[in-house]
């Protein structure tokens, strides 16, 4: 997996390359952005996976909750009902 580190010196790569090696650096960096963000989602499902699933009582009180921060606390209230 590209690091941050490695996708910051292929755009520096880019940056300085001209014509076919331009070509390649750009698709280097295409690949290694893509691989980059495929591993993100990844990472995001898993951790999503992990996570505890909300019971109905739960889902309620966190619809209050969020409602009552966003101040629109009567509106979401009948809508939770």
């Amino acid at each position: 997996m590209p690091s941050d580190d490695e996708i910051r010196e292929l755009c520096a790569r880019a940056l300085t390359a001209q014509g076919k090696e331009f070509e390649v650096a750009i698709s280097d960096l295409q690949s290694a952005i893509r691989y980059r963000l495929e591993d993100l989602s990844n990472q995001v499902i898993a951790t999503l996976l992990k996570m505890p699933r909300l019971s109905h009582t739960d889902e309620r009180e966190t619809k209050v909750k969020t409602a009552a921060a966003n101040g629109s606390e009567d509106e979401e209230l009948d809508q939770v009902s």
